[in-house]
């Protein structure tokens, strides 16, 4: 009799950030939902608060979200010691164990590739074009005390000699477990994210022009708050207002300063804090934790924010001009590539408060063409929906 066994898929989501949470409970959910022909259980480092499934959730030990939230901002030094990854190592292997997954599809987990090698289960990572081994890293090296004397532009400049050193300040504590294991140590950074069948990427296409057979786009993968929509929402008219979030990095001085340059352009101000600070009444601003981010853009003729990939995919499917000021190095990262492709524009840190952050303001406050321009960026968003390729991607790599 043939083997009528259905093939289980284990996703994975690190909660470095809240997109590596989030994007493979959506995945999961979504193949759960399809009735694909898969079991599927899903293992996050943080329990989600909400989610509408009977999916088998399990917990995996990560430092916590605080914690990676610092050392991510700190890019010399490793964002995991050695002691965390022997732990997260041992939490895998003990998951492998409990779930016998015939995939292993992760977000940013990358202790798998050790954990995977030594129990010879098959993994496709999911991440962001920057992390892709075809990416060509320009040496950026925010936030740390080289750019805060420098200035961003010149410690760019001069950082680009020493990120090979810094990477392998970061790769070095992976391989000094995986050694342990007697598994295949990783050459970079990019080896260790890519270790797997495949790399899925959330992006279009445009973002990475040179690419390989492992490459895959899946496409942006966005999701909305589930909080109440403020009646003060409904009273604004449509594309008037300007939006300021930055609920990854909750930079409440960065934020305030923003805020006092916008006002100066008489517009309605909807400022997204997630909750991570308190900001003062002030008139005409419009405060919230969280709102359903399409129905804010829907409000707003211009969105301020981290640069974070997700946060401007959602900005350019409602063809609203994005200003990027980034807080990490993957928001230097993603807006670099933005501001390349004129998606977006990248305005450092240290410029907010100047003369150049209101000209920036001014020209996309009045760039009426932005739609017509990016019409193209917005047909591949429609082209390449996450949730539309995603069985057939699975059965890619389970033939």
């Amino acid at each position: 009799m043939p083997n009528t066994k259905k093939r289980k898929i284990l996703f994975i989501g690190e909660h470095l950030t809240p997109s590596h949470s989030q994007r493979p409970l959506q995945l999961a959910e979504c193949l759960m939902k399809n009735n694909s022909g898969y079991e599927v259980e899903l293992a996050l480092s943080e329990l989600p608060r909400i989610h509408h499934s009977d999916l088998t959730i399990h917990q995996l030990y990560s430092p916590e979200a605080d914690i990676l939230e610092k050392r991510v901002r700190r890019v010399l030094s490793p964002l995991y010691t050695k002691r965390d990854i022997a732990k997260m190592v041992k939490a895998d292997l003990h998951l492998i164990d409990k779930v016998q997954p015939d995939l292993i599809i992760h977000d940013f987990r990358n202790t798998i590739a050790i954990a995977a090698q030594v129990k010879k289960v098959p993994v496709v990572s999911l991440n962001d074009f920057y992390w892709n081994r075809n990416y060509q890293d320009k040496g950026i090296i925010p936030d740390t005390p080289l750019s805060k004397i420098l200035g961003y532009k010149l410690a760019r400049i001069l950082g680009k000699p020493i990120a090979p050193a810094i990477d392998k300040l970061h790769v070095g504590q992976f391989n000094a477990i995986a050694k342990q294991y007697g598994v295949k140590a990783f050459k970079n950074l990019r080896d260790l994210y890519n270790f797997g069948q495949e790399q899925w990427l959330f992006d279009i296409p445009a973002m990475l022009p040179s690419t390989d057979e492992k490459t895959k786009f899946i496409g942006p993968l966005t999701w909305e708050s589930e909080e109440k929509v403020p009646a003060w929402l409904g009273g604004l008219e449509d594309k008037s207002a300007i939006c300021i979030t930055f609920t990854s990095s909750g930079n409440q001085d960065l934020v305030e300063k923003i805020i006092q340059q916008v006002k100066t352009f008489n517009r309605s101000i909807i400022v997204l804090t997630a909750g991570k600070y308190h900001l003062p009444p002030e008139e005409n601003v419009h405060i919230a934790s969280l709102i359903p981010l399409k129905k804010v853009l829907q409000k707003s003729q211009l969105l301020i924010t981290t640069g974070g990939s997700s946060m401007v995919y959602h900005a350019l499917r409602e063809a609203v001009p994005v200003i990027g000021i980034p807080q990490n190095i993957t928001h230097w990262y993603s807006m670099v590539r933005f501001s390349e492709l004129e998606i977006g524009t990248l305005v450092p840190p240290e410029s907010v408060s100047g003369q150049r952050f209101k000209q920036v303001l001014t020209k996309s406050i009045n760039d009426n063409d932005y739609a017509e321009r990016n019409e193209k960026f917005r047909n591949q968003l429609q082209a390449y929906n996450p949730k539309e390729r995603l069985d057939s991607l699975c059965q890619g790599i389970l033939k």
